[in-house]
């Protein structure tokens, strides 16, 4: 099968992967029915008829009055700062790439591994503030610093 199709579950068809919504809870990042079956699902008086229901029954004013509550707010501002902390750690981690592409960085394989001394896979941030000073670890050892580090109430520095 073709890596550009994609079959719907609604119609059944195998259609190009233009057609899907974005979904980045499926494996594929990819809706399981198409937007047209999306559509004619929209429109079916099942649920305009449940949409209808739901604000009759106070759910339009509940929504509202929920998003002006503080746990709505701090939701809200949780969400926006760990956006914004990725795309800066995105950042650094691209800073470093390209440090290591022009010889400045050594490659993480070229290293060894500070926690069980074999050939190291990837460099660990201990301060994103200095975004070159980093330890080479493999992969099993960085996984486990950042299992350590999360059960500890620990964090890496931002």
């Amino acid at each position: 099968m073709d890596s550009t199709l994609k079959k719907c579950s609604a119609c059944q068809e195998h259609k190009p992967v233009t057609v899907f919504g974005v979904d980045r809870s499926c494996k594929d990042g990819l809706r399981a029915y198409c937007k047209p079956c999306v559509y004619i699902r929209s429109q079916s008086k099942k649920s305009k008829a449940s949409r209808k229901k739901w604000v009759d029954n106070g759910g339009l004013e509940r929504q509202r009055e929920y998003a002006k509550t503080a746990h709505a707010k701090t939701v809200r501002n949780a969400r926006l700062r760990a956006s914004r902390l990725l795309k800066k750690q995105e950042r650094i981690i691209a800073k470093v790439s390209a440090a290591v592409s022009a010889g400045e960085l050594a490659h993480p394989t070229k290293r060894k591994c500070l926690g069980c001394h074999e050939c190291a896979d990837e460099y660990h941030h201990h301060n994103y503030r200095r975004p070159f000073d980093v330890t080479p670890l493999c992969r099993d050892c960085h996984v486990s610093l950042h299992t350590y580090m999360r059960h500890n109430g620990l964090d890496v520095q931002r």
